[in-house]
């Protein structure tokens, strides 16, 4: 028999489950002297699609080696928790025509699940550009993009 305050591992097989579905869990252990309840835990059972990936890039017409801000928010499914939902890194490039002109990267504001970039672009870039931001996903949820945005530069 265990001491009062011993750590003992537990475990329980689960069956059945729903696929794509979140699910939450709280362990509770109970002595004679009383019972605890343990943290509320979340798992789930496949990846699910955000329900959007906002984008917005200012200034709209910007001169030649000038400075664009993109924001945007990640939309994520109603029930899940901030905290453990709102992390990862969406990825922004801007392209002129198919050609790849600038690829830069920002983390998601913790727990908000927003982010900026700000983009100082090269002189060689002109011309109508197109924006793209794509959420590259994390534990909980899949990849999704925003829709692409056209700026004028020069």
């Amino acid at each position: 028999m265990a001491p009062a305050n011993a750590i003992v591992p537990v475990g329980a097989g689960v069956f059945g489950l729903t696929p794509h579905r979140l699910y939450h869990y709280r362990l509770v252990a109970s002595t004679r002297s009383g019972t605890t309840p343990g943290e509320d835990r979340v798992f789930d059972t496949g990846r699910f699609a955000p329900r959007g990936v906002t984008r917005n890039a200012r200034p709209r017409h910007v001169a030649r080696r000038g400075v664009v801000t993109i924001t945007g928010a990640l939309h994520i499914p109603s029930g899940f928790p901030p905290v453990d939902t709102c992390k990862g890194q969406v990825r922004i490039r801007i392209l002129s025509g198919r050609r790849i002109r600038v690829r830069a990267a920002t983390p998601l504001l913790a727990g908000l699940c927003r982010y900026v970039a700000q983009i100082r672009l090269p002189r060689s870039v002109s011309g109508s550009v197109h924006v793209q931001a794509r959420f590259l996903g994390n534990a909980l949820l899949t990849p999704r993009s925003a829709r692409t945005q056209t700026i004028t530069v020069g």
